[in-house]
């Protein structure tokens, strides 16, 4: 049934084959007026870590980096923190800048929530004609975090 709604493709497209597609892309919305907690266990030492030397020659993508993450409006930190993760430049083809949060993840209470298995995806999907793909791609910066989980996410960079 996929095949014939032009939604599954199996190997390669020929040229006569095409694939009914509508390429949307618009940034995720952000949420206002609901803030969210990060709830911790209080019995786990909060760590500071030490900044991460950057590899070479990649100064600029940091500091490029550093001024969308501003324009997104992650805030500069101007007082001491007891939580600070550094800085992580993974040296990909994108260049990908990533916080290490490992200490801090330690700390925070989880929520469990069950995930549906393939079987229970199938038969919800049964009967479906149009499918849709959401890339949420840095969508946690759209989330507003409350004043007492603010200071969890604290980060060190070669600009402090």
């Amino acid at each position: 049934m996929s095949k014939e709604l032009g939604v599954l493709i199996v190997g390669l497209l020929s040229q006569q084959e095409s694939i009914h597609q509508v390429n949307v892309s618009r940034p995720f919305p952000c949420v206002r007026n609901i803030k969210i907690h990060i709830p911790i266990d209080k019995s786990v030492k909060p760590v500071a870590q030490r900044l991460r030397c950057l590899p070479f020659g990649t100064p600029d993508r940091v500091e490029d980096k550093l001024k969308e993450l501003q324009a997104k409006d992650i805030e500069k930190v101007s007082e001491p923190s007891s939580w600070v993760s550094p800085l992580v430049v993974v040296v990909k083809d994108t260049g990908d800048i990533r916080v290490n949060m490992r200490q801090i993840n330690k700390a925070i209470l989880r929520e469990t929530h069950p995930l549906p298995t393939i079987e229970d995806v199938r038969w919800k999907l049964n009967g479906a004609k149009c499918f849709s793909r959401l890339d949420i791609k840095d969508a946690f910066y759209q989330l507003e975090l409350d004043d007492e989980s603010k200071p969890l996410t604290t980060f060190i960079t070669h600009k402090g």
